[in-house]
C-alpha cells in the first residue's frame, strides 16, 4: 500500500501502463499552482516525473504505445512520453564522437539535463547529468573522447559540463547569455 501527496486535488481517474500510474490534479481554485499530470511508480507510489499543463486536467489519462495522452481546462490534448525519465521540456541537442555512436542531450523533469547514449545496440536509458537549465541544452564532441554540453543557468549564465571518460561537474562559463 503507498499513498501519494499531491500539491491539490487528483481530478482524473488513473491510468496504469508498464509499471507506472499516471493521474492528473488541479481544478480549483485558479491560483492553485498544481496543475500536472503524475507519473508515479505503480509499486511505490514514488513520483516518476510530473509534466505541467498550466491549467487544471480534465481528462483521465490514455497510454499508447508509450505515449501518455491527457487533455486540460484550455482545450489543448498533451501527448507526452511516458517512457522519459521525465518530460522533454526542451529541443534536443546531438553531438556524435565517432560514425558508430550518437549522444542526445534534452531538458526535462524539474530542468535537469538528461543524457542518452546510442550505439549500434539501441539507446541507452535516459541518465540525469543535473543542473537546473532555463535554455535548450547544446552539445559539442572538441574530440574522439570528450564532449562537452552547455545551458543557460537560473541565474542567467552559461554552464558547461564535460565528459571525458566521465561526466565532471556544472562549471560557470564566464559572462552572462
Amino acid at each position: 500500500m503507498w499513498k501519494f501527496q499531491a500539491g491539490y486535488a487528483v481530478t482524473s481517474s488513473p491510468a496504469y501502463a508498464n509499471g507506472r500510474v499516471y493521474v492528473g490534479t488541479g481544478p480549483y481554485p485558479q491560483d492553485n499552482t498544481d496543475h500536472n499530470l503524475y507519473a508515479l511508480n505503480a509499486t511505490t507510489g514514488a513520483k516518476a516525473w510530473a509534466y505541467t499543463t498550466g491549467v487544471p486536467v480534465t481528462t483521465a489519462p490514455a497510454v499508447v504505445n508509450g505515449v501518455v495522452y491527457v487533455g486540460s481546462e484550455d482545450n489543448n490534448l498533451h501527448a507526452i512520453g511516458s517512457q522519459a525519465t521525465a518530460p522533454i521540456t526542451s529541443a534536443p541537442a546531438v553531438s556524435a564522437q565517432d560514425a558508430k555512436s550518437l549522444d542526445l542531450f534534452t531538458k526535462g523533469g524539474e530542468n535537469a539535463l538528461t543524457w542518452r547514449h546510442w550505439t549500434a545496440g539501441g539507446w541507452s536509458s535516459g541518465t540525469s547529468l543535473g543542473g537546473s537549465l532555463t535554455s535548450s541544452p547544446a552539445a559539442v564532441s572538441r574530440s574522439s573522447s570528450t564532449i562537452d554540453v552547455f545551458g543557460r543557468g537560473g541565474n542567467g549564465y552559461v554552464w558547461q559540463r564535460t565528459c571525458a571518460t566521465t561526466w565532471g561537474p556544472w562549471s560557470m562559463v564566464a559572462g552572462s547569455a
